[in-house]
């Protein structure tokens, strides 16, 4: 879903997370125009309500796990998914912000749900 303003090739949105839940999630990945995807680069740059100890987990990964990273980012940080399915996680205690910018030669909002995990979408 697209926020309704004008744009050509740039999504911003923020995200609250509080904690103990999921965000982007069920994974997710929009990273060529091929079987309906989106050709989208993505980075999440993260503020913690807590900054001397919150973290957020970001899992990046493959199908065939040639990707496969886990990340603890912290309060200022910012985290680049270059490819790959994608979430994060806010654990219990810490309510996670993040500033997720996307950007691609459309401005479309076209994803592939790892299949999975795709039987857990709303």
């Amino acid at each position: 879903m697209l926020p309704d303003f004008p744009a050509d090739r740039l999504h911003v949105v923020e995200v609250w997370t509080p904690g103990g839940n999921w965000s982007s999630y069920p994974p997710h990945k929009h990273e060529h125009d091929v079987d309906g995807e989106a050709q989208l680069e993505e980075t999440y740059y993260y503020r913690l309500r807590d900054p001397g100890r919150g973290f957020a987990i970001q899992r990046v990964y493959t199908t065939d796990r040639s990707l496969d990273e886990s990340v603890a980012a912290r309060d200022g940080d910012l985290v680049l998914v270059p490819r790959g399915f994608h979430t994060v996680s806010a654990p219990p205690g810490y309510e996670v912000y993040y500033l997720n910018v996307m950007a691609g030669p459309r401005r479309e909002w076209k994803v592939t749900f790892d299949p999975d995990h795709e039987r857990l979408r709303g």
